[in-house]
């Protein structure tokens, strides 16, 4: 299956208006040269010394674009925190794709890619443990490919819009790997990438991230590199040296209630420590998985899903690793608390074992509907259910097993608690 994006004219004006390139001069250390039928670019580190290793980015262009560009790479601050060679191969429309799509081997133009690549890890004094690849719309096509036919190549990889196979996850699993995708993309629709993410997913790799974005087209390359991480995740991995913690940092997770819930928490980063490298923080309520934030927000504000929650925060660094999970935070009659609801009056409540049943017997009327959370003594928010006013209600219990459940009943804007031990 070819791309659709090999069959529009109208990606070379898409690219002429949105690629990823600035108004400065190519730096004085870039030169093009060219091997057989292919033309590249190599940027070299300005103060380069053969005695010491650098890693290499290898950069894939989209269809027809072989301009030379200025990419962020080549920047003085990026290039003085990580030196580095860049290395951006052209293949013109008239020689073909980047990738081999159904063949089981490369296209002719990454042959030749790859086999200049070699030829300057040999050249200069490149950390062939430290070999990147990314590439954008056909190039980031190029880079599943890649991933799928020489595993373990590359440390990491990056596609902007670029898509490939189902069957390659199994192989691009060996690599870690960032997706990103518009959800509006007409030109490479986002299934094409999706696909490999949710086999990726159902093979129960570990090491990728998918970022879509909703209502985007094809032209994201700008909102991709505008990702706080866009510069350093790469660099964050080495095949040669073992995967390092998991975050250490401790969460503190708080919030307010103002028709809203914003919770906010403490940046653990720590750039002297790689395991501290935050990438991004999950938020969770009772349900599961909410939503995920980026390193450089500490805050997240929504619309609360039920009138009584639980939250937590988790970190994930550069390597993947999770970080323990902050303390909680308890939603309960529009106010947040840090811990459980307290006692107000057990004589309007009480609160019994009834072998596999949790019976809650209620000594006065109420008028409005009652609402019952179960909760497991971390924390952990086990069984929420409003009822209608009664006198008595039951609650099946016979799959939460041998332990201590806390009862909380919400009675007319009042909160009753009590523990039923179940072994």
């Amino acid at each position: 299956m070819k791309s659709n994006i090999l069959k529009s004219g109208i990606i070379v004006l898409l690219f002429n208006m949105s690629m990823i390139c600035f108004a400065q001069e190519l730096p004085n250390t870039y030169f093009e040269a060219t091997s057989g039928k292919l033309l590249y670019g190599l940027y070299v580190p300005e103060n380069y010394d053969s005695t010491k290793s650098y890693p290499l980015v290898m950069h894939l262009h989209g269809w027809s674009w072989t301009h030379s560009d200025y990419l962020v790479w080549y920047s003085p601050n990026f290039q003085i925190k990580t030196p580095c060679f860049v290395y951006t191969p052209k293949t013109p429309t008239t020689w073909g794709d980047w990738s081999g799509w159904n063949d089981n081997s490369l296209s002719t133009p990454m042959i030749s890619a790859i086999h200049v690549l070699d030829s300057l890890t040999k050249m200069y004094s490149v950390d062939t443990n430290r070999l990147y690849v990314y590439g954008i719309s056909m190039g980031g096509e190029g880079t599943f490919d890649l991933l799928h036919k020489l595993p373990g190549k590359f440390a990491a990889a990056m596609s902007v819009c670029g898509g490939g196979q189902s069957w390659w996850a199994e192989k691009i699993a060996k690599t870690p790997f960032w997706m990103f995708h518009g959800s509006a993309d007409n030109i490479n629709p986002p299934e094409i990438t999706e696909r490999v993410y949710n086999e990726l997913v159902r093979i129960g790799a570990k090491n990728m991230r998918y970022t879509n974005y909703p209502g985007y087209g094809h032209e994201i390359w700008d909102k991709a590199a505008n990702e706080p991480a866009w510069t350093e995740w790469m660099f964050a991995f080495d095949k040669s040296q073992a995967e390092y913690a998991s975050p250490q940092g401790k969460i503190n997770l708080s919030g307010t209630f103002d028709g809203q819930i914003h919770l906010q928490w403490n940046d653990i980063r720590n750039e002297t420590n790689n395991a501290d490298k935050i990438w991004y923080y999950n938020v969770f309520n009772s349900q599961g998985f909410l939503a995920t934030v980026e390193f450089d927000i500490l805050n997240y504000t929504f619309t609360p899903p039920s009138s009584t929650d639980t939250f937590k925060i988790q970190a994930v660094n550069y390597n993947f690793n999770k970080s323990e999970f902050s303390n909680y935070l308890y939603f309960n009659n529009n106010s947040i608390t840090t811990s459980l609801p307290k006692v107000v009056d057990k004589k309007k409540v009480q609160v019994l074992n009834n072998r596999n049943s949790i019976l809650i017997n209620l000594f006065e009327k109420s008028l409005s509907p009652i609402v019952v959370q179960l909760f497991s003594l971390d924390g952990k928010t086990l069984f929420i259910k409003e009822y209608q006013p009664s006198n008595q209600i039951i609650v099946d219990a016979s799959k939460l097993g041998k332990q201590i459940i806390i009862v909380n009943v919400l009675l007319e804007k009042q909160s009753y608690t009590d523990k039923v031990i179940f072994d």
